[in-house]
């Protein structure tokens, strides 16, 4: 996937095109579970709490059994929380 390269490059310039790269992926029925995840971990980075806790929350969403699912739930709990909402 295309974001995850720029994810892993991480040269200057690299989280913007790796967003921008997830956020197309998301936009296929078929993208992976974790580019909504990664779109989360880069929307936490950037500030944008009610973006990144909806990112996770799909994540969560489409891979329940994921490894890291009681993780991201912790980490939804954690931004809804900040935001001062209600799950």
């Amino acid at each position: 996937m295309e974001g995850e390269a720029y994810r892993l490059r991480r040269q200057d310039g690299d989280t913007a095109r790796a967003q921008t790269a997830y956020s197309a992926a998301i936009t296929h029925a078929d993208a992976p579970a974790e580019a909504w995840r990664e779109l989360g971990v880069l929307e936490r980075r950037a500030g944008n709490i009610s973006a990144a806790r909806a990112h996770f929350a799909t994540y969560l969403a489409r891979a329940p059994t994921a490894a890291d699912a009681a993780l991201i739930a912790e980490e939804v709990q954690a931004l809804t929380a900040r935001e001062g909402q209600t799950p």
